[in-house]
């Protein structure tokens, strides 16, 4: 697998990206999907939050460049998300009823599992809209 130099590319918007391909050595490269680079302030410091997302448009991963208190498990609940799919956070029990389901925050913090939910939104949007993803282009 490889991917591009994701600093080379932009979005209309602004967004960096690159493009991840599956290299194999009887066959061309095919391209698998991008992976989207945020900037997110945190307290204190800003750290990149590197968002995958496949040629459909599906979250295949989201994590930071460097440990922060966001567990795995949190990023972990965007896999396999589209747009179509909530990206608001739990803030009641009766939220966790919810079709599609929400996000259940990162103990302790709602604030920052807000802000994480609503910048994975906002660039799997940007991807979709700029990159024709899930488009069948």
């Amino acid at each position: 697998m490889s991917a591009d130099d994701y600093e080379n590319r932009r979005t209309p918007d602004g967004t960096s990206y690159g493009e991840v391909y599956w290299d194999r050595d009887d066959d061309p490269r095919v391209l698998l999907g991008y992976v989207f680079l945020e900037t997110l302030a945190l307290p204190g410091k800003e750290v990149g939050l590197l968002i995958g997302v496949d040629t459909n448009g599906r979250i295949i991963k989201v994590t930071t460049t460097e440990p922060t208190a966001a567990a795995e498990e949190f990023f972990a609940q965007f896999e396999r998300r589209s747009l179509g799919a909530s990206f608001e956070v739990v803030k009641t029990a009766e939220d966790l009823l919810h079709v599609p389901s929400k996000i259940k925050a990162i103990r302790g913090n709602v604030e920052m599992s807000e802000r994480i939910a609503k910048t994975v939104h906002e660039t799997l949007l940007s991807a979709n809209h700029s990159l024709d993803l899930a488009s069948g282009k």
